[in-house]
């Protein structure tokens, strides 16, 4: 029987194992099904308001834990379809103990919620649309109340919730945060325990590039009976990094108590540090009624710190060690109260060396903000902090960012921005100095308007002067009630020019009184950049007695101290009159001029008008565009001008290619005036490229000399200098310079030619030359009367002895020129020439003239000769030689009537040298040598034809005139002289010296037969006659002639030799 019962145990006992599994069974795959998945979002769904979406089926687990992961869950606002999901969770587990539900304990695992996603919106009614919209009171009382009734207690193991992420989104302020990383974990949740929790979260935002963390610690205890939240021992640690607020590597770190009254809405955060950048923070806040209307008060306050290195982290380099006597120390403290009102900060003392600003500043009403300051500052002297005006970032990315930033700001309609935000505030500081700027009562107001800023400064001394400057910014409703219009003026009483802190190389102001007026400032715009574009302003700036000294020795001793009665400088800034570049601004720029100087006595005026442009941030973008240039001087002590000259031009210039451009320009003095265009680039480098073109149209000479304030000089023919004209281009490429005279004349000479330079450092000049009517005898000096009595040897002892010649040796010795010059008509010291041609070159301070050729009086001409210039002196070679010319011609020419006719040949080869103080005639040395055949003399003068004497000369005809004259220092040698006659053969020898101014000739003329009028009377008183001497002797600047025979027939020797003893004074003269 037993056995019997026991088999129906058994039995029984599997039929409800099997019922149980089967029930098991069955309740897994509905669970896991979708009607209760779609029952669950139903519920969820109805008791928050939103759309609950499970993007799975549960996923049941059943031993040891009873429990199920979700999966994807989303949830989403019904009213925004196309919006993103206001949360997303990628997987909820939750797990539940199986055997202890059997006694009515519900013990739960951990509670892991896997990365979930919260967004929150604030839209601009200012409401936040959070994913809990509603939850029905009813159903949370209807909850707990069957939980009481099914279950004895609940215990959880502890809630995780990892990765999480919140998005913040305003469409008020335009501004977004992010918060990811969130991590959330509890101990064991246990009925009358307080839970142990952590919580941590990452912030990472565009704003100012804020990388966040924090996290936060303590114990919370939660009575659902007592409906009372509590926490305690809860501390806060943070941890802030941002490149752009904190510099690179920057960051904060602070830690904190927190003690909450959740009863109250109260929380208390105590023993706060806020530490990093080598500044420490300390203080306390409390916030009260954080349910209602919270309210958020404290106070922070820094221990001293030493700004420097805080300042070296937003500079490329750290602050240098010789800045000694700045940001040294410092001190910050504030006291702070925050609402949903506003925010308040009172009590503001900043203290930075011996500098201390105080002040408030409140914004109000955030939804329409009202902003309140008043800042305040005692002294703030800048003379040791200009050093640091210089420092600047360098990044790249920091700098491309600002940019950014700064072009919104400028392009920002600041009528916009002061009803955004109008504000109502003033900086004022007690005492301002820089450099000799000192500056008192110094006032900024801000309101809404209609004049939103003001500037002032009532007392302010400059160095020994006082000034006032005032500037307002306002609107004007009447004309447009966005624009903004900008004016001030100012004006700086007289100072000391000596005084100015102004350092000019080789300039120094020693005395003079400066004044300087603001005539006029005034712009208008709607942004900041419209403002800037269209800034107007006028300065005028006088000095009286002004004296200055200059310590350039280029500069003459006599214009080292110069002084001034009166100088005026104009400056007016207007907006550009052209379209300014992209990436440029710039300004269109007036200057005047004018300068009444007493050393030297002079008065100079100029003007100058164009747009100056350059690139932001880059002085070496400088340009001028459409400029206009005037300049005048005019003065009695200007250096060799001595007229009043005036310079005009009109052009552009850019400073990064160093390029000017000169469309017109004009010198003019007097009536001269001189043209011309430039045009350059790459200015003071090798590669230098300038072109351009110079036009002196005919002009008087005598005007010309009037500029220098020079007497026309004193020429042989007084119609000499008459007229000059000037036409040429010229180009520069580096180291060459090209020089083309289209046309070139003086009187009627005229010359056009080419020249061409290269290497500058070792000069090569290669020149083309072509001359016409070139007569330098009429522009040389008349001739000196000669001296009626000469000491013997006057070279020697009548002329004193004077400093030596200075030649530019080693400029001469570096030029290296070759050329080729024609000259169709050619005349100097009565020599003349037609269609001469000649190669010239110059090399080691000697110019070489080659290759002479030309037509000399119907015959030829060629040779060549040399000039050499080196020690002091003067080195002259001749090699010259003349066929088949008109001797009549050439002595018509050379002595101003023709003594000698025929056809003569001449050759000279002469060399000599010259200093200061030996002539070149005493060194004179060569060869002389001429012929003339059939050709005729007569060196007697004339008789006048209207004189009553009817006697006639005639001219004695010879067959040939020839001779030979050698020469060595002066001294030479008459060989080889023969003239034949139809009566006579004459021979010569003898010499002379010009040094010693000494001659010995002897004339040897054989009578071969007499004229028929004079034979009667010779044979009457001689029975035959066989010759007569000649003997020329004494000084050759005055020499005496001895006749030997026949000096009682003077007639006859003079009518014979058509040379009676006074015509020999030709010679010496036409010679000497």
């Amino acid at each position: 029987m037993l056995l019997r019962v026991k088999k129906i145990f058994w039995i029984i006992f599997l039929l409800f194992d099997l019922c149980l599994l089967a029930g098991v069974m069955g309740g897994i795959y509905y669970i896991e099904s979708e009607s209760p998945r779609n029952e669950l979002e139903a519920y969820l769904g109805k008791i928050t308001g939103r759309q609950v979406v499970f993007e799975e089926n549960l996923d049941f687990v059943f031993y040891p834990w009873l429990g199920f992961q979700t999966g994807a869950v989303s949830v989403n606002d019904i009213s925004a379809d196309n919006s993103l999901p206001m949360a997303t969770v990628k997987d909820i587990d939750f797990k539940v103990r199986l055997l202890p539900l059997l006694i009515g304990k519900i013990e739960l695992d951990t509670v892991i919620v896997d990365s979930p996603v919260l967004r929150i919106y604030r839209g601009k009614d200012g409401k936040l649309n959070l994913p809990l919209e509603h939850i029905s009171s009813n159903d949370q009382h209807g909850a707990s109340g069957a939980g009481a009734v099914l279950f004895k207690s609940i215990s959880v193991r502890g809630v995780s919730v990892e990765n999480a992420t919140c998005v913040y989104s305003d469409a008020l302020t335009g501004n977004e945060f992010n918060v990811s990383g969130v991590s959330i974990r509890t101990g064991p949740l246990i009925k009358g325990s307080p839970v142990a929790f952590t919580a941590s979260a990452n912030l990472n935002t565009d704003l100012l590039n804020i990388d966040a963390e924090a996290e936060v610690k303590g114990l919370l205890n939660a009575s659902f009976n007592d409906e009372n939240v509590d926490l305690s021992d809860t501390s806060l640690s943070l941890h802030v990094a941002s490149d752009k607020l904190l510099g690179s590597g920057g960051s904060i770190e602070g830690i904190a108590s927190l003690d909450f009254d959740l009863v109250k809405g109260k929380i208390d955060v105590l023993n706060l540090v806020l530490q990093g950048l080598g500044v420490r923070l300390t203080g306390s806040a409390v916030c009260n009624n954080i349910y209602g209307a919270p309210d958020f008060a404290g106070e922070l306050k820094s221990t001293k710190f030493e700004p420097k290195a805080l300042f070296s982290r937003f500079i490329p380099e750290k602050v240098p060690p010789e800045m000694d006597k700045v940001l040294n120390s410092a001190s910050f403290s504030v006291a702070f109260n925050s609402t949903l009102e506003k925010t308040e900060f009172k009590n503001l003392v900043l203290a930075i060396d011996d500098t201390v600003f105080r002040g408030e500043f409140s914004v109000k009403d955030y939804a329409n903000p009202w902003v309140e300051f008043n800042v305040t500052a005692d002294s703030l002297i800048l003379d040791d902090y200009t050093k640091l005006f210089a420092l600047k970032k360098s990044s790249e990315s920091t700098s491309s960012s600002e940019s950014t930033a700064t072009s919104k700001f400028k392009n920002l309609v600041i009528a916009d921005l002061v009803r955004r935000i109008p504000c109502n505030g003033k900086v004022e500081i007690g005492k301002l100095a820089y450099g000799g700027l000192r500056m008192d009562n110094c006032r900024l107001f801000l309101s809404p308007g209609p004049r939103i800023a003001s500037v002032s400064v009532e007392n302010g001394t400059y160095l020994d002067g006082n000034f006032a400057v005032k500037a307002n910014l306002a609107f004007d409703n009447q004309k447009d009630k966005d624009t903004l219009f900008l004016s001030g003026d100012g004006l700086v009483s007289p100072i000391s020019l000596s005084l100015l802190p102004v350092k000019i190389d080789g300039l120094k102001l020693t005395s003079g009184k400066g004044r300087v007026a603001l005539g006029s400032l005034e712009s208008s715009g709607r942004t900041l950049s419209e403002i800037i574009k269209n800034f107007k302003a006028e300065i005028s700036m006088d000095g009286t007695n002004v004296k200055a000294s200059l310590s350039s020795k280029d500069i003459p001793a006599e214009f080292r101290q110069i002084s001034g009665r009166n100088v005026h400088m104009g400056v007016t800034v207007a907006p550009l009159t052209i379209d300014s570049l992209e990436g440029m601004t710039g300004r269109n720029l007036k200057l005047n001029l004018s300068c009444e100087l007493l050393n030297p006595t002079a008065n100079v005026h100029g003007a100058f008008s164009g747009n100056v442009i350059a690139a932001r941030n880059s002085t070496n973008s400088l340009m001028v565009k459409n400029g206009e240039l005037s300049l005048s001087l005019d003065g009695k002590s200007l250096p060799v001008i001595k007229q009043k000259v005036t310079f005009a031009c009109q052009g552009e210039a850019a400073l990064k290619n160093q390029s000017i451009k000169l469309n017109n320009f004009v010198v003019s003095s007097g009536k001269v005036n001189i043209k011309g265009d430039l045009s350059s680039e790459r200015l003071f480098e090798e590669t230098a490229a300038v072109t351009g073109h110079l036009l002196l149209n005919k002009t008087n000479c005598l005007d010309i000399f009037n500029v220098f304030g020079i007497s026309k000089p004193a020429t042989q023919d007084p119609k000499a200098f008459n007229s000059f004209a000037l036409d040429s281009a010229y180009q520069i490429n580096g180291d060459n310079l090209i020089l083309r005279v289209n046309s070139c004349s003086l009187d009627n000479s005229t010359a056009k030619g080419t020249f061409e330079i290269s290497n500058f450092k070792k000069p090569v000049l290669n020149f083309v030359l072509e001359a016409d009517d070139v007569d330098v005898d009429k522009f040389l000096p008349p001739d000196e009367p000669a001296a009626k009595e000469r000491p013997v040897g006057f070279r020697k002892v009548g002329a004193p002895k004077v400093a030596e010649w200075q030649f530019p040796e080693a400029f001469l010795e570096s030029v290296n020129a070759t050329g080729k010059v024609n000259c169709d008509a050619f005349r100097i010291y009565d020599f003349a020439g037609e269609k001469l041609s000649a190669d010239v070159d110059m090399t080691h301070s000697v110019i070489n003239i080659k290759n002479i050729k030309g037509i000399f009086h119907q015959g030829n001409i060629a040779g060549k000769l040399s000039i050499g210039f080196k020690n002091s002196t003067v080195a002259l070679k001749t090699d010259l030689e003349a066929r088949g010319f008109q001797a009549g011609l050439f002595f018509a020419d050379y002595a101003g009537r023709e003594y000698v006719k025929g056809i003569a040949d001449s050759s000279v080869k002469l060399s000599g040298h010259s200093s200061a103080n030996i002539d070149f005639i005493d060194t004179l040395s060569g060869h002389y040598a001429f012929k003339v055949v059939n050709g005729s003399y007569l060196f007697a003068k004339k008789v006048d034809p209207k004189s009553d004497d009817s006697k006639k000369l005639n001219p004695t005809y010879f067959s040939v005139l020839k001779g030979v004259i050698d020469g060595d220092k002066g001294v030479f040698t008459v060989k080889k002289f023969l003239l034949n006659t139809a009566y006579m053969r004459a021979t010569a020898k003898g010499g002379f010296s010009i040094p010693a101014d000494s001659i010995n000739v002897h004339v040897n003329a054989d009578i071969i037969k007499l004229p028929n009028l004079y034979l009667k009377i010779v044979n009457a008183f001689l029975g035959a006659i066989s010759g007569v001497d000649v003997h020329v002797s004494g000084r050759l600047s005055d020499p005496q002639v001895n006749v030997l025979g026949l000096q009682r027939w003077n007639e006859v020797f003079s009518d014979i030799l058509g040379l009676p003893e006074q015509s020999f004074s030709f010679f010496s003269k036409l010679l000497f």
